[in-house]
């Protein structure tokens, strides 16, 4: 049996010309070790990376739960005048300053010729159409704005939380229901 291998004429036995050709001269349990080694390699990287991932997450628990205890405990924070607590979908509680609707800002930094409503608020994209508050001769801009619900409810009232990188701040809207 011969075969042709760079331009020469081999004569090789079965098994070695068959490795010779088809693997340049490795064998097929060689080559098949490389394969299951780089396999190996490749499992250990991914697995790394899932134990970062996993280890960056926890981390980031730990530091909100670690901020919820401080900010969030009504116990531990005395309510004031014109605070109030209310809680958030997941039962996350939150101590707010109440504001009115004549502090809210548009993005030129004025207050709105018509006053939004609260649906109109929650649909918002604060990315693209900002809203900021103004408290006291400081302005912040609202990051986030979430429907709350106080302890005791009343269905004909519904409260805005708007998330500030400072403070929490808090609209009442009256419900008028309509058939």
């Amino acid at each position: 049996m011969g075969i042709v291998l760079q331009g020469k004429k081999m004569i090789l036995g079965g098994k070695e010309a068959y490795n010779k050709f088809m693997y340049n001269g490795e064998t097929l349990e060689k080559k098949n070790a490389k394969i299951n080694l780089k396999k190996e390699e490749n499992r250990k990287k991914i697995e790394e990376k899932e134990a970062q991932k996993a280890e960056k997450k926890s981390q980031k628990e730990e530091k909100t739960s670690i901020l919820s205890k401080i900010f969030n405990r009504s116990e531990e924070i005395e309510i004031e005048d014109g605070q109030i607590v209310l809680y958030g979908a997941d039962d996350e509680e939150y101590t707010c300053q109440m504001i009115d609707l004549s502090q809210l800002l548009d993005e030129k930094y004025k207050p709105y010729n018509q006053a939004p409503k609260g649906v109109d608020l929650l649909k918002r994209d604060l990315k693209a159409c900002k809203i900021f508050i103004a408290d006291d001769g400081d302005i912040m801009r609202v990051n986030k704005i979430l429907e709350v619900k106080p302890e005791e409810f009343d269905e004909n009232f519904a409260y805005l939380l708007f998330d500030t990188n400072r403070v929490y701040y808090s609209i009442r809207f009256k419900v008028e229901r309509s058939f």
